[in-house]
C-alpha cells in the first residue's frame, strides 16, 4: 500500500513537470521551431499544439490569403484604371487636341483680325497723313491735264475707257483734207500731208458724200452748210469759233470767209462753247446719249490745240455720251470743242503710229481727215 501511494506521487510528479516542460516549449515553440527534436513524449504534444494551431488560425491564413487576393486583385484592378486612365487620358489627349486645333484655329483667326485692324490703322493714318498733305500727295507724279506741254502724246483713263490726247507743239498748225484726189474713201493711214505730226478722222460722210456738211477749204467752197451741223472756224489769227449758219449763206459771207480763214467745215454737234459745256445741236444725233467710241477736237485758251479719241465698244473701253465727253474736254482745259465722226470711224495717229484701238479691229475707210502739220 505504502508503496503504491509512492508510485501514484511520482507518476503525479512526472505528468507535473511534463506539462510544465510543455508549457516552456510551447513558448519557445512560437519563436524558435527547431525544438521539435525533443523527446518522443514532447514532440507529440508538440505536434498535437502545432495542428491544433493550424486548425484552430484558419482565418488568419484565409485573411492572408485574402490579402494576396486582393493584394493581386488591387494590382490588376490598378492595372485596369490605369489603361483606363491611359485609353481616358488618350480621349481627353484627342479631345485636347480638338480642342487645341480648335484654339489654333481661334488664335489664327485673332491674329488675323489683329493684322487686319493694325492694316487698317495703319490706312488709316496714311489717309490722314494723305489729308493732311493734300499739296505733296497731288504734285507727285502729276501732270496738269488742263496745262499739258505742247508737242505731247498722253493716254488718261476716263468713264472706263482710253482716252488718247495730242496737245499741239511750237509752229504747228490745223488742216483738213476729204480724202485725198483719185479715191473717196481711204483708212487715216492712207490719207497723208506733208510735214504731218498728228492725225485724227475727221467729218460725217456717207454714200458717196465724202463730207456732210459745209466744206469750205483753202478758199475752195464745195458744200453748202447743213443746219444739223455746227460749223468749225478757223481763222488765220489762230483763233477757234463755233456757229450754225443752217441752210442759207450770203455769197458776202462767203467771200468773208475766204479772207479771214483757212477753213469753215460742218462738224457735228459742240460740247464745249466759251468756256462752258454746251451741246448745241446734240439733239439731231440719237447716239449722243449713249457710250460710243468718239473723236473730239478742242482749243485751249493758250490757244494749243487738242486731239481727242475715246476707244470704246468693248469690254475694256465703254465709249462716252456726249456730256462725258464735255466734261472730259473741260478737264482737258478746253474752252472751245466740237465732236466729230466717231464710233467705228474713230482713228487716231501720231508720228505714223496708231494710237487708239479702232472698235471694228481695224482701221475703217473714211471720207476726210484733220491734221496737226509742221
Amino acid at each position: 500500500m505504502r508503496y503504491y501511494i509512492i508510485l501514484i506521487g511520482f507518476v503525479l510528479i512526472l505528468v507535473g513537470c511534463g506539462s510544465v516542460e510543455e508549457v516552456v516549449l510551447e513558448q519557445e515553440w512560437v519563436s524558435s521551431p527547431h525544438l521539435l527534436l525533443k523527446s518522443d513524449n514532447i514532440v507529440r504534444e508538440l505536434q498535437f499544439e502545432t495542428i491544433y494551431r493550424f486548425e484552430t488560425a484558419p482565418e488568419d491564413t484565409a485573411v492572408i490569403e485574402d490579402e494576396e487576393e486582393s493584394v493581386e486583385d488591387a494590382v490588376v484592378i490598378e492595372d485596369a484604371a490605369i489603361i483606363e486612365d491611359e485609353s481616358l487620358g488618350a480621349g481627353l489627349e484627342e479631345s485636347n487636341a480638338v480642342a487645341n486645333g480648335g484654339d489654333n484655329v481661334e488664335k489664327e483667326k485673332r491674329r488675323d483680325t489683329e493684322k487686319d485692324e493694325q492694316d487698317s490703322k495703319k490706312d488709316k493714318v496714311e489717309d490722314s497723313e494723305d489729308a493732311f498733305f493734300p499739296e505733296e500727295k497731288k504734285v507727285e507724279n502729276v501732270e496738269p491735264r488742263d496745262a499739258l506741254p505742247g508737242g505731247t502724246y498722253r493716254k488718261f483713263r476716263y468713264f472706263d475707257s482710253d482716252v488718247h490726247v495730242y496737245v499741239s507743239g511750237p509752229g504747228e498748225r490745223l488742216a483738213v483734207t476729204n480724202g485725198g484726189v483719185g479715191s473717196s474713201f481711204r483708212p487715216l493711214s492712207g490719207i497723208s500731208l506733208p510735214n504731218e505730226v498728228a492725225k485724227i478722222n475727221f467729218g460725217f460722210f456717207g454714200g458717196e458724200i465724202r463730207h456732210i456738211g459745209m466744206y469750205l477749204v483753202d478758199g475752195s467752197y464745195t458744200s453748202t452748210p447743213d443746219d444739223r451741223f455746227v460749223d468749225l472756224h478757223y481763222y488765220r489769227d489762230g483763233r477757234i469759233e463755233i456757229k450754225n449758219y443752217g441752210s442759207d449763206l450770203a455769197s458776202s459771207e462767203v467771200e468773208r470767209l475766204r479772207e479771214e480763214t483757212y477753213f469753215v467745215v460742218g462738224t457735228s454737234y459742240s460740247v464745249v462753247q466759251n468756256g462752258v459745256k454746251n451741246l448745241e445741236n446734240a439733239h439731231h444725233f440719237n447716239h449722243s446719249t449713249q457710250r460710243r467710241p468718239r473723236t473730239v477736237f478742242g482749243q485751249r485758251s493758250d490757244g494749243r490745240f487738242l486731239f481727242v479719241v475715246v476707244d470704246g465698244g468693248s469690254r475694256s473701253n465703254a465709249g462716252v455720251t456726249a456730256e462725258q465727253s464735255a466734261e472730259i474736254m473741260l478737264d482737258l482745259g478746253s474752252v472751245q470743242a466740237v465732236n466729230l465722226d466717231g464710233g467705228g470711224s474713230s482713228t487716231f495717229i501720231v508720228d505714223g503710229v496708231l494710237k487708239n484701238r479702232p472698235s471694228d479691229g481695224f482701221e475703217r475707210n473714211i471720207g476726210s481727215a484733220m491734221f496737226l502739220v509742221r
